[in-house]
Parts: C-alpha cells; sequence; structure tokens
C-alpha cells in the first residue's frame, strides 16, 4: 500500500506536520502451541519529514516477541525495538504487520506490556502508548478476508460481487462450531444460501452461515460459493441493487459458538425486523486447511479484538432531487401553513448512514417577503448571520432562512418529505415569493452533491398568488437572489469558514493472508 503513496509536496508554512500510530490496547495471545498472531498498527503521517514509529518491547521479556514477516520492508528489529520507517507522504490509516509470538517459557495468564511511540524530524514528540499482552489459553480466530483497499473498487448496479470472507485460528486450542457473519448495506443483495440465515435489520442485512466441526490450530476456513453446474468460486456473491449509491460497506464477522448478540454495538442498537433460515439457494461449502498443530479439547476465544474485517465498493450511479413548493393566501395578520420538502425522482437510494451524521437529503427555504414564521419545520434550523460576524444556527422562528433535513436514514426512488412551516402574514404583496431550493450559502453547496438535473432544484412558495400565475421549479430571482447573494457576501467578508461533519470511516483490521507467523 505504501508503494502507491505519492510523495509530499514542499511544506507549506500553515501546514502542521504529524504523525501518528495505534494499534489495540489489549492483545489477547494464545499460549505456546500458537502459530503466532498478526498485529496491525495503523499509521497517519501529514506534512512530516522522516516519519517512523518505535515499537519497545523491552516489558514483554518473557512473555511474548514481536517479529517482523516477510514482505515488511518497512521495519527492521534491532534489540528490544522495532522500528519502522514510514514514506514521506499524507496518508491516513496505512496498515503496517507484524507478527507477536508467545516466548518458550510464557505460561497461561502471563502479562507484559508494549509502548508505541511515534516520531518525526519536524515534528512534535507526543506521549508513547502502552500496550497490554495477555497470555491465554483458548482459540483465537483471527480474520484473513476480506482486506480493505484504497481506494476503494468502483462497481454499478446489476454488478455481481464476491467478496472474500477467510479466518484462522491463532490460538493454541482448536475452536469449535464458529459462524461466518457477513453484514451488507442496503444497496448489496447477498445471493441466498441454503442452510444459512438471514436477519434483516433497519440498516444491514446480517448473513450467518454455520461452520461445522473444529478448527485446529493453525488451520483457517474460507467460504466458497458453488454454483449450478459446479463452479466453485470463492466469497459470499452479491449483486449490486438497481438504486445502490456511493460508498457501501460489506463486513465479515468469525466468532466460535457466536451468535446475533456477539455482533458490535452499532449492529446491536438496529432493530430486527425479519429472521429466516434459508432452505433453498445456492450451494456454499467451508474449505478447510490443514491444521499445523494438533489438538482435540475445543476452547472458547480468547481475543475479540480481531475477529472482523470490512471492504467498501463505490457504487456508481446517477440520483435527482426535486424540491417541493407550496402556496397559500391570506389577509395581514393570519397565519397559514405551508407543506414544502424534496422528492427523490431518481434511480438511486439516499443514505444517511454514510454522511457522516448528515440528513440523508437536505434542502433549504428562504421566506416570502411580507410573512414572517411563527412555526418552524420539523428537522429545520434558522441560519443567520450576527452583527459580530459569528452565524446563528437554532429552530427558532422570525428568521429569513432556515436549513431543513429529512428524518429517514434511506430515502428510496419516488419517496417524498415534507415539512410544515407556519407564515404569518405581516403584508398582502402579490405573489410573494419564497423558494424551496438546494442552494445554502451557509455550507459549502456541494453538500448534498448536485444532481445532474439542475432543472427542478428549486420550487417556489407563493403567498397570495395571482390568477394564473407561475408555478414551482423557476430559478432564484428578485428578493430573493438578493437574500441569498447578501448572506453570501457577508460569509466571505467576514472570513468566516465552515467546516462540514466528516465521513465515517470505519476500522478494520487487516492481517496476512495467511494469518501465521511466517
Amino acid at each position: 500500500m505504501f508503494a502507491a503513496l505519492p510523495a509530499t509536496s514542499a511544506l507549506a508554512e500553515d501546514d502542521f506536520p504529524s504523525v501518528g500510530a495505534a494499534t489495540n490496547s489489549d492483545i489477547g495471545l494464545g499460549a505456546v502451541g500458537t502459530p503466532g498472531k498478526a498485529v496491525t498498527v495503523w499509521v497517519d503521517a501529514h506534512n512530516a519529514v522522516k516519519p517512523r514509529f518505535e515499537i519497545d518491547q523491552t516489558g514483554l521479556a518473557g512473555v511474548a516477541t514481536f517479529a517482523v514477516p516477510d514482505g515488511n520492508d518497512q521495519c527492521k528489529a534491532t534489540g528490544k525495538k522495532i522500528v519502522c520507517d514510514l514514506p514521506q507522504a499524507d496518508f491516513t490509516s496505512v496498515p503496517v504487520v507484524l507478527v507477536l509470538h508467545p516466548d518458550k517459557g510464557a505460561a497461561v495468564g502471563d502479562k507484559g506490556t508494549f509502548t508505541l511511540d511515534t516520531m518525526a524530524d519536524n515534528a512534535p514528540d507526543l506521549p508513547a502508548s502502552v500496550h497490554k499482552v495477555t497470555i491465554a489459553d483458548g482459540a483465537d480466530l483471527v480474520v484473513t478476508a476480506p482486506v480493505y483497499v484504497s481506494p476503494i473498487p468502483e462497481v454499478k448496479p446489476g454488478d455481481v460481487l464476491f467478496t472474500k470472507a477467510a479466518f484462522v485460528n491463532a490460538g493454541n486450542r482448536a475452536a469449535a462450531d464458529a459462524t461466518m457473519t457477513m453484514m451488507f448495506d442496503p444497496g448489496i443483495a447477498p445471493f441466498k444460501y441454503e442452510g444459512c440465515t438471514y436477519t434483516e435489520t433497519e440498516y444491514p442485512l446480517i448473513v450467518e452461515c454455520p461452520v461445522d466441526g473444529t478448527i485446529e490450530p493453525g488451520a483457517g476456513r474460507e467460504f466458497v460459493t458453488i454454483d449450478e453446474n459446479g463452479k466453485e468460486t470463492p466469497g459470499m456473491g452479491a449483486v449490486v441493487a438497481p438504486d445502490a449509491l456511493g460508498w457501501k460497506g460489506v463486513d465479515f464477522l468469525a466468532l466460535a459458538d457466536s451468535v446475533v448478540e456477539d455482533l458490535p454495538p452499532e449492529v446491536l442498537a438496529k432493530a430486527k425486523t425479519k429472521t429466516t433460515k434459508a432452505t433453498t439457494g445456492k450451494k456454499f461449502k467451508i474449505r478447510q486447511q490443514e491444521p499445523i498443530v494438533k489438538s482435540l479439547k475445543a476452547q472458547p476465544e480468547i481475543d475479540k479484538n480481531d475477529n472482523y474485517a470490512g471492504i467498501a465498493y463505490g457504487v456508481l450511479n446517477s440520483h435527482d432531487l426535486a424540491t417541493i413548493g407550496a402556496t397559500a393566501s391570506g389577509g395581514v395578520g393570519s397565519v397559514v401553513t405551508v407543506n414544502i420538502g424534496v422528492k427523490n425522482t431518481g434511480v438511486s437510494m439516499l443514505d444517511a448512514y454514510r454522511t457522516g451524521g448528515e440528513p440523508a437529503a437536505r434542502f433549504n427555504f428562504v421566506v416570502p417577503d411580507g410573512t414572517e414564521v411563527v412555526g418552524v419545520g420539523e428537522g429545520c434550523v434558522a441560519r443567520w448571520k450576527e452583527d459580530d460576524g459569528s452565524i446563528g444556527w437554532d429552530p427558532v422562528p422570525g428568521k429569513r432562512f432556515y436549513d431543513c433535513g429529512i428524518d429517514s436514514s434511506l430515502f428510496k426512488p419516488g419517496e417524498s418529505y415534507t415539512t410544515a412551516f407556519k407564515l404569518k402574514i405581516t403584508q398582502v404583496i402579490a405573489h410573494a415569493t419564497g423558494t424551496v431550493s438546494f442552494t445554502n450559502p451557509f455550507r459549502d453547496p456541494a453538500e448534498p452533491p448536485a444532481d445532474a438535473n439542475p432543472g427542478n432544484d428549486v420550487a417556489e412558495v407563493v403567498i397570495n398568488p395571482n390568477p394564473g400565475g407561475s408555478g414551482g421549479g423557476l430559478p432564484l430571482t428578485g428578493a430573493q437572489t438578493g437574500l441569498v447573494a447578501s448572506v453570501g457576501a457577508a460569509l466571505l467578508a467576514g472570513g468566516v469558514v465552515l467546516f462540514l461533519a466528516a465521513r465515517r470511516r470505519r476500522v478494520v483490521l487487516v492481517v496476512p493472508q495467511d494469518g501465521s507467523a511466517e
């Protein structure tokens, strides 16, 4: 992965250099008899000169020892230290894999520590992190596939994907009755496999397939699809759905004696809606590898920190959102209700889970002249510029500009969302016009992404319309243009910098393909 990184350009004076590394704080390691365990260190660097990290394993004496596996050209073992030189480039969450072995005299229950320290010639020294290693007696399933890759593979609706799923028992005892669990984001539809259980939740579809028998130390298992003609393809098959769009994840979990309750907390938080066991569908088999150490007694899992991995696909597809306007009439002092919103008129489903907490779709409301907001629509906040240049943001009435988000996590094709604003008419103006649009001077205009059909991106909110007056979908004009333009200019003049919420990024554990110590 390092080989593909671009070189860092010359440092700018205002670019703060940094380097960091992280790994699991507590590591369970099988006793003597384990084949060794891959430990992944995730590293980041920005404008750092000679970035590097060191592992000081003095505190592991008599307990365990790190080794540098074949293929790791960045790290060297020097005495009690492992020193890893990183490329001088900008990168985030790049894995460096080392292997941990129990020492010959280590006994079950022994504990030790190692320190992880990062540094660069031009970055300040940060405190080293301390990590604990405990020698345990039992099985230790370590996921070896899928392996997260960057950039993520691009796919399109209708594509058939086979996501590899494999693990190795890195413990010193056999594992019994394991389960291979795959979790598919909406938009990635897995095949039906005879004998597997399918659980629908609010977000992922969970597929659990049994692994019969015991898995000896050093032995691995791999999921293999068997088609109607008997052809075998490694991995679990799935089809990219017609309405899929953007970042879609597929995750894999391997546990001995596992049940759905062993899944990550973020999955457990999603209510189950339906669980079924497939009695028909494609065939599969769990391909075995020969054990390197013989053990007859099955033991429970000793370290669940490395039973998980994931991969992502980027689905290329189009999408189209249309704004929904409204009309109302009344005299001075009357309060009218306008229902405004957005409709998904495209072919793709928008997904709030992949927007860093942002709603699946957003829209904006510029209030018509001669009216005052006395009731704010659900999911909407006013935005305005204070006299001191700061930006106000609160669901309060009486403002001119409102930023709204839908309350649905998945916004599917054909669905609509509206919210109700109550407007008090303060002055009767014939055909007083406000707008519903995706234009927001308080945010980066690229959020949400502009769609390919701008013709339905603006709708009118008209109070006391003229007979035969024009309908929605017209461009921003007149006083409303002045409002948006003046707010935008004020933001620039005040030097206001707005930061958008960062995309949610998964942390995945990456280990060598064979998961062993070689």
